[in-house]
């Protein structure tokens, strides 16, 4: 149920900065609007150290890469830290 969640927010993001791939955005440009819509959507972003766009959903950490080269370009990712019993 949380990765189809996932899926359709990450597909919403999407369709949202689709618009991104005819213009040229600078590196600012895009973390702002990844945070503007992001706030819209009820989540408190911030940048990183890296420079992405950095944003939790239900205690678990996200991330949205910036790269204002390749605007084709979009990647969520996720840092799963899970304790290994053995």
């Amino acid at each position: 149920m949380r990765a189809s969640k996932m899926l359709l927010f990450s597909a919403a993001l999407v369709c949202i900065f689709t618009g991104a791939v005819s213009a040229q955005y600078s590196r600012a440009e895009l973390q702002k609007m990844y945070m503007s819509y992001l706030s819209i959507e009820g989540y408190a972003p911030s940048i990183d150290s890296d420079g992405d766009v950095a944003f939790k959903k239900e205690g678990r950490p996200f991330w949205i890469s910036v790269n204002e080269n390749d605007l084709e370009y979009f990647r969520i990712g996720y840092s799963a830290n899970y304790a290994l019993d053995y």
